[in-house]
């Protein structure tokens, strides 16, 4: 998959992540995150670094073949690393509802 068609498809997936129009569940492994549509699943997953690497996250896309189609799998000092890593941290706040929770013990405590 090209660089283009890749960077489009992670804007895309993070708008309609933060758009809350897809929900990200929990993926097979720590740290991995997976939303289910009905063309294809996708899975992130973030490999925090060793004590001398870089940390690493990759996007990939399963067909329903069952073909494992490589998106984005960049380190933290590759371009557009950045975009990436703001996808995981989205389909994770998706995932585990942190944001919503807080807002809404604010708003309780605020009502008290």
């Amino acid at each position: 998959m090209d660089n283009v068609t890749s960077k489009s498809l992670v804007e895309l997936l993070l708008q309609k992540t933060s758009e809350k129009k897809i929900e990200w569940g929990r993926g097979s492994s720590r740290n991995s995150f997976k939303v289910e549509l009905n063309s294809a699943t996708f899975v992130i997953t973030f490999l925090p670094k060793d004590e001398d690497g870089p940390d690493y996250i990759k996007l990939q896309m399963l067909n329903g073949t069952g073909a494992t189609i490589s998106i984005m799998e960049l380190y933290d000092y590759e371009a557009e690393y950045e975009l990436l890593s703001r996808l995981f941290y989205a389909a994770k706040d998706s995932c585990t509802k942190e944001t919503e929770t807080i807002e809404k013990v604010f708003e309780e405590l605020q009502s008290i």
